[in-house]
Parts: C-alpha cells; structure tokens; sequence
C-alpha cells in the first residue's frame, strides 16, 4: 500500500494543532546507489584470506575492482 500523503502541523504545548494535508510524491524511478566498502573490510578480508602474519595486516589494501563513476564519499 503506498503512503500518498501525511498531515503536518505546528503548535505548541496545550493548544490544539491543526493539520494540513501534504502530498507525497514518490521517487520517480528506483534511486541509484554505489557500495561503499570501509577500510576495515579490507583487513577482515586479509584475515579471511589466511594472512597469519599480522604486521601485514595494517598496509593499505586496494580494492579488488575500482568503481566507476559516483562520488567516493
């Protein structure tokens, strides 16, 4: 069931608010969105490889295939 509107309002304590309906518009198409992996996915990664000697474990690792395209924040 889609959510076509919501009632919104202001007021303040002991009076009575009144609520104007708000249409709601959807998305449109299906946002996009970009994986963003943490640096720590690549040390459990190492981990999960079988790297036994952990002073490799604290050198940067590159992911295994660079996105393309979209902000990296």
């Amino acid at each position: 069931m889609p959510i076509t509107s919501m009632h919104v309002g202001v007021g303040s304590q002991g009076s009575a608010i009144h609520l104007m309906e708000k249409p709601l518009t959807g998305w449109g198409e299906t946002p996009t969105s970009h994986e963003r992996l943490k640096e720590s996915y690549y040390y459990i990664q190492k981990l999960w490889a079988g790297a036994t000697d952990e002073s490799h474990l604290n050198e940067p690792v590159e992911p295994a295939a660079t996105q393309t395209g979209g902000d990296t924040a």
